[in-house]
Order: structure tokens, then sequence, then C-alpha cells
């Protein structure tokens, strides 16, 4: 519809007193529907202000609305944390991340509890951030001379809700966003997705049809999407690392994707890299998040 647009994310978040910080998540669930939720996932007190709802959230949509124990959906402990270490490691390459110190396995499962068997270490921080990309269309940027990855696809799906015999959101915006694209999980070369817990990583590779159903833990075992394997994910350090501005976390991964095509990732820069993805979902709506984008670029 226009020839140059400019995308704009900020993200304030920060405050000095954390419990206002979390309470404002709050915001991303239906009204009529919180009070139900939190009674569900027997939040109440000071464990209701001291940790965002979307941990409790993640754990019962990953498990299936089971509570969990040690495990999250068939993912171990050990596997969760293995996604924190690989992110972190990512993250001490990024100049722009939030946290640039490298973990190890054991500084992961030995960190502060917070629900479950996650730990501190497993989970996004709260901050503050901005990304910005232009849009343009073919005709302008021959006009300006401007060169930038195309966009193959961008596709935004509502959550499924109560309706647990749909696919999940990031299953089905990425099977449109394939289909929009003209290529499959296998063409993918990197990507960038909502790791706003470690073990929502791992399913996100399954969502995404990098992998079959339930392998998605081997990827992260076996380093395929390490810095150096063949489908290197949240090379940016992903949002456990380089953070989670909740505005500006979709645009900020944009950035990363379009930076590695145009060869500009420095230290984590990703080699021969062509088509690139990115994952981002917000809110919570019954079983789902309330909606969900997948979006690819190539060169």
């Amino acid at each position: 519809m226009y020839d140059c647009v400019l995308a704009l994310g900020v993200e304030k978040l920060s405050d000095p007193d954390k419990a206002k910080s979390l309470r404002a998540f709050n915001a991303a669930v239906d009204v009529s529907e919180l009070a139900e939720i939190e009674k569900r996932l027997g939040r109440s007190g000071e464990e209701a202000t001291n940790r965002s709802l979307f941990m409790d959230l993640y754990i019962s949509m990953l498990n299936s609305g089971k509570s969990a124990d040690q495990s999250i959906g068939g993912v171990t402990r050990e596997q969760m944390a293995l996604v924190s270490v690989k992110n972190h490691y990512h993250g001490s390459l990024n100049p722009y991340a939030q946290y640039r110190e490298e973990v190890t396995l054991e500084q992961v499962l030995q960190s502060k509890p917070v629900v479950g068997p996650l730990t501190v270490l497993m989970c996004s921080p709260l901050g503050d951030g901005a990304a910005a990309a232009l849009i343009v269309s073919e005709e302008f940027a021959r006009n300006k001379s401007l060169k930038g990855p195309r966009v193959e696809a961008s596709v935004l799906v509502s959550g499924r809700g109560d309706d647990r015999s749909m696919e999940p959101s990031t299953r089905r915006a990425a099977m449109k966003a394939y289909e929009m694209a003209g290529i499959g999980p296998g063409d993918v070369d990197l990507a960038e997705v909502h790791d706003a817990v470690a073990p929502a990583e791992i399913s996100i590779y399954e969502d995404l049809g990098f992998c079959a159903p339930g392998d998605g833990p081997k990827l992260i075992e076996d380093r395929v999407t390490w810095l150096g394997g063949k489908l290197p994910i949240n090379t940016s350090g992903g949002l456990l690392s380089r953070g989670h501005p909740i505005g500006a976390t979709g645009l900020g991964q944009i950035v990363e994707i379009v930076w590695q095509l145009q060869g500009k990732g420095g230290k984590r820069q990703v080699e021969n890299c062509k088509v690139g993805l990115t994952q981002n979902g917000g809110g919570h709506i019954g079983f789902d998040a309330a909606a969900m984008a997948v979006h690819i670029f190539s060169v």
C-alpha cells in the first residue's frame, strides 16, 4: 500500500518496584479470564507478585495443563538448561545484548528457583529496549539504490483459545509462512524465536517443523541450533540473554536476522546464510498465545 514505512517498537518496562513491572504483564490476558487463570494456576498472595504470570502459563501450556515436576513436555531440566547455556553464549558475542556473560550448565541448574523446574537463568529477564526497521517497495528500493533482504512472508494468526482441536498458533503461522514464501523448514538457515522460557524454545523447534515431534531436545543436545551448527537459533542471545523488551522484541528479532543476512553479525555471524525466520507471540487466551507472527526473509 505504501512505498516506505517505518516500523518501531519501544519498551520501558523496568521500575524500582518490580511488582509494578510484573503486574503490567497481566494486561496481556483478557480481564475476564485473569482471576480464573490465577486460580487454576494456584497463584496467590506473594507468589503472584514475585514472578510473571507468564512463567506459570508457559509451564501449564507446555505440559498440556498438567502440573510440572522436573520435566516439561518431556524436556528434562538438563535439556532446558542447555538452551540457556547456548543463548547466553550467543549473547556474549552480541554488543546489544542485555546480558553478555556465558553461563555453565551447573550455574543454570543451581540458579534461583522460579516455578516448577524453571530457574531464573531459564527465564527471560525484565528489560527496556527499542528496535526499528524500514520496509520499502521494490520500486522505491530501486529508485533509491537500496539493497536489503526481501520479505518473503509475513503472517499473523490468532491463538486457538480453548479449541484444542486446532493446531497451536506457532504451527499454523509457520505453515502459512512457508507456503507464502514457497519454501519448507529445511530451507531455513537460521531463526530467532520466542524463548521466553528455555523449554519453550525446544517446543518451538517442533512447531516450526525444524524436527519431528519429540525430537526437539536432540537439536539442542547435538548442537544443531548452536552457532556453527546446521541451524543456529537465537544468534542474538534470544530473549534469555539479549533480553525481552516486550514491545520491541519482535522487531529486535527481525533486526538480528536482517543483520545476519547482510553479513553484519560480527563475531556471531552465520556463514553463507540466505534465508532467515522470526517467530514471536504475545498475550494469552485459553491454551495458546493470543497472537503469533512468523516472518521469513531472504537474500
